[in-house]
Order: C-alpha cells, then sequence, then structure tokens
C-alpha cells in the first residue's frame, strides 16, 4: 500500500516563526526611529524656546541701554538661567580731526548726543539632551538725553 501525501495549502511551523522573527525586527527599527523623532522634535522646540526667550530678553535690554552700563540675571520658570550686560562700546574715532576747520556735519553734531551699547544676552540650560548655551550679542546706539536743551 502506497501512501499518498495531501498536498495542503497553506505554511510550515518553520516559515511562520521565521516571518514573525522578521516582522519583529522591522517593529523595533520603526519605533526606535520614532523615539529618535520624538526626542529630536523636543530638543528642537526647548531650544526654539529658548532662543525666543533670549530675543525677548535682548529686545528689553535694548530698551533699558540708555540707563548706562549694567549686568542682571535671573531664572525663567522652565530653568534656563540668562545674563544681561549692557557694555559701553569705545567712542568711534573723532571725525572733526578729517574735515576742514570751521565746517562741523550735522551728523557729527548728531552723534554727539549718542552713546554704543553692546547688548550681551547669554542663557544656559540643563536641556533634554545635555546643558548648552545659547549667546546673542548686539550692538545699540543709544541717543543721550541733552541736560541743556530747551523743549
Amino acid at each position: 500500500m502506497r501512501h499518498e501525501r495531501c498536498s495542503r495549502g497553506g505554511f510550515t511551523l518553520l516559515e511562520v516563526l521565521v516571518a514573525l522573527c522578521l516582522t519583529g525586527l522591522a517593529l523595533t527599527v520603526v519605533s526606535r526611529g520614532y523615539l529618535t523623532s520624538l526626542t529630536g522634535g523636543r530638543a528642537a522646540n526647548e531650544r526654539l524656546e529658548q532662543l525666543r526667550w533670549v530675543q525677548s530678553l535682548l529686545a528689553e535690554a535694548a530698551l533699558h541701554a540708555a540707563e548706562g552700563p549694567a549686568v542682571t540675571s535671573g531664572t525663567h520658570p522652565a530653568g534656563f538661567v540668562w545674563t544681561v550686560r549692557l557694555v559701553p562700546e569705545p567712542p568711534p574715532r573723532n571725525q572733526a580731526d578729517s574735515e576742514p576747520a570751521g565746517e562741523e556735519s550735522d551728523a557729527s553734531t548728531s552723534l554727539a548726543n549718542a552713546r554704543l551699547m553692546r547688548v550681551e544676552v547669554t542663557l544656559t540650560s540643563p536641556a533634554v539632551l545635555g546643558s548648552h548655551t545659547v549667546a546673542l550679542t548686539t550692538s545699540r546706539l543709544i541717543m543721550i538725553e541733552n541736560a541743556n536743551a530747551k523743549p
């Protein structure tokens, strides 16, 4: 007697196990990439918030630059530590030396009532991916009120 083998359509147990292993590996790679993108997005949002805060501090410091040199610092509610420095820049070289005697330009007259201030803002943050620092520096020309001027 001969035994005939039935040919049924289907997968063997070994084929199913290999397919499950490959699917597991693919899901591991995809989930790791997803988690990495979430962490990167979180860090990018944190840096964007820091940059906005530094720009805000820079704008505020520029408004108070006329008050003279100063150093202020504080802590943001999110844990950022910031410092603002207002430093006077050295005055530009006297342009009156290069002009003919007796002729004074309107520009040099108006610059006599101005002061150049350097505004530096530094923010240090305990970030998700390690501590880092954001720093912005600008110069502002501040007009000084003349006490002898008549209203």
